[in-house]
């Protein structure tokens, strides 16, 4: 266990002169940042980070360092990983003269015990915003409208809960790309420990996720939802119902159906929803609602998602994207259509214009 003030052990004698190298001059305030990580001093990109994967969930962490009002440094546990290491290829005499001379630069500070110990704890830093949740409790929201000194504003309470040396039961690595600090950015909100997506790449056609909330709702009719921090899906209208005369008609001036989506699809509430495609180069994710469609995979199987799962006899659910004279496109999901022909539905259902039986989803 590293005591809080190592390093006043390790920059004192033969070791108050150090090398390092400048990573920034600020000009208006007279600063200049250098580092002393090996890979800075010997100018090496690293091939890959040696931190958790992103999404790793990790318990028992301790915060080595508050900055109020704007986050913690926080020390992840010493078993995970070890310091970011140069590896130098055997090579001709002029690389390998090289190699030595970048080593001689770190080597003597790396002999230090306390220092090489040091070195090996991995960090991450988690911003205030992303700390903890907001509170909807009544009781805080009245005493802040009363300006009552028991209560506590988010940097007070974010204070409280990440003092120095306080350990943090879970977090979750968001990000690993500061590859000059070596340092990830993380999450400690319980939200987002427990969140099933945190980027359009952890979403897939077909997948149901459950009890995402409405966060708006646009003049279109369509809505909002959020998947993730940061992630959202939009519902097309006429996704919001099974029946497409429900979806019209919730987007009427009034009646039924108006006050049928009010009531289902408020802002704030909690829904289920499936993922119809989603665009990773875009961000964009459709979803629907539709209860045909949620439980459609009971009793038949896998859902179709791409062309190659489809065999002859297969039953599968989808729905209605394009009408014409000709016939009725069904989509399933992941942009996979098919087509039933007008004659085809005049043979079997007696159907004789499409565009008068059939209506857009």
């Amino acid at each position: 266990r590293l005591e809080e003030t190592w390093f006043k052990k390790v920059f004192s004698g033969k070791f108050r002169f150090v090398k390092a190298r400048i990573i920034v001059v600020d000009h208006v305030s007279k600063i200049i940042r250098l580092s002393l990580q090996s890979h800075i001093l010997h100018s090496v990109v690293p091939e890959k980070s040696t931190m958790p994967p992103v999404g790793t969930v990790i318990e028992n962490a301790k915060v080595i360092r508050l900055d109020n009002g704007i986050g913690a440094l926080i020390a992840l546990p010493s078993t995970l990983g070890h310091a970011m290491e140069i590896d130098d290829e055997d090579g001709d005499d002029e690389t390998e003269k090289v190699s030595k001379k970048k080593k001689s630069v770190f080597t003597d500070l790396q002999r230090n015990e306390v220092y090489a110990k040091a070195s090996r704890v991995k960090c991450c830093y988690v911003h205030i915003s992303k700390a903890m949740d907001e509170t909807n409790d009544e009781d805080s929201k009245k005493k802040k409208k009363k300006g009552n000194d028991t209560f506590r504003t988010p940097e007070t309470l974010f204070a409280k809960h990440f003092g120095l040396n306080t350990t943090i039961p879970k977090l979750r690595i968001l990000n690993t790309s500061h590859w000059m600090d070596n340092i990830a950015s993380c999450a400690t909100a319980e939200s987002i420990v427990s969140a099933a997506v945190l980027s359009h790449a952890d979403i897939s056609p077909g997948v149901t996720y459950k009890s995402v909330p409405v966060i708006s709702t646009l003049t279109n009719g369509s809505l909002l939802v959020q998947l993730g921090i940061g992630v959202k899906g939009i519902v097309p209208t006429h996704h919001l119902f099974d029946k497409a005369h429900m979806a019209e008609a919730a987007n009427a001036a009034g009646g039924f159906g108006k006050n049928a989506r009010m009531d289902k699809f408020k802002v704030g509430n909690l829904i289920d929803v499936r993922c119809l495609t989603v665009s990773l180069q875009d961000k964009k994710c459709v979803l629907t609602t539709k209860k045909t469609l949620l439980s459609s995979d009971l009793g038949h199987g896998e859902p179709i998602l791409d062309y190659a799962s489809i065999v002859e006899g297969k039953i599968a659910t989808g729905f209605i994207s394009k009408v014409d004279k000709s016939g009725i496109f069904v989509t399933f999901y992941n942009n996979v259509y098919g087509r039933v022909s007008a004659r085809r539905l005049a043979e079997e259902l007696g159907v004789e214009d499409p565009t008068v039986n059939y209506k857009l989803g």
